[in-house]
């Protein structure tokens, strides 16, 4: 992954990880804590689902990204999506 071979950049570019984590924060539909809060997601009408999924989507290759830039010191705002990733639709 490219991201993994250049240097993380501060100047509001896909290479510089807070504006990445900026990004996604503004783009997902839901917040941690209302999708943890969720249980079992099949019990929920489509459009949350949908906000879910949505959220998972979203998620996935933005996780990706910041892992390879920033390794284990994930930005502490992205944690809490981490940890309830698993459960998202």
């Amino acid at each position: 992954m490219l991201l993994g071979r250049l240097p993380p950049r501060r100047d509001g570019s896909l290479l510089d990880p807070d504006h990445v984590v900026e990004l996604l924060l503004d783009a997902l539909p839901v917040t941690p804590e209302a999708a943890a809060a969720v249980g079992d997601w099949r019990s929920l009408d489509r459009a949350q689902i949908l906000q879910l999924r949505t959220a998972k989507n979203l998620l996935k290759p933005a996780l990706a990204a910041l892992r390879a830039a920033q390794g284990d010191a994930l930005d502490e705002r992205v944690t809490p999506w981490e940890a309830v990733f698993a459960r998202l639709p």
